[in-house]
């Protein structure tokens, strides 16, 4: 199996699980907002392009199939640029305007390592395909 390939059934693999405890989370809307963190830009952008497209395959296959319990997944993407500085702004964001309380990313193993306070102290979830 090629390394694109297992990203991609490892993100879709972390969805589901995902998809598990968000089914428990009462609600009317009819979407579910997933952030995403990644280097979309700067040296390490190809990396976030994989991530991007393992994240959108997975996304699209699951809304395809009518989201998780009837709610449709949105993603809500925010680049890192590689720079851990510019990851703890894209989380703070997504977590205190956006409202994820799901989020994936990085690729970058720096970037990550930055957001996991951030998340911790809000009680979010990150998963990151590194």
């Amino acid at each position: 199996m090629n390394k694109r390939r297992k990203i991609t059934v490892v993100l879709l693999l972390v969805l589901l699980v995902l998809a598990v405890v968000i089914w428990q989370i009462p609600g009317d809307n009819n979407v579910i907002k997933f952030g995403v963190v990644g280097p979309i830009s700067g040296f390490a952008s190809y990396y976030g392009e994989q991530e991007m497209k393992g994240v959108q395959l997975a996304v699209d296959e699951i809304n395809f199939e009518g989201g998780i319990n009837g709610k449709l997944i949105e993603l809500i993407v925010e680049d890192s640029k590689a720079n851990p500085r510019e990851s703890v702004t894209a989380v703070n964001k997504l977590i205190n305007f956006d409202q994820v309380d799901f989020i994936i990313g990085d690729a970058w193993a720096s970037t990550t390592a930055v957001m996991i306070p951030v998340t911790n102290e809000n009680e979010v979830i990150l998963v990151s395909p590194v």
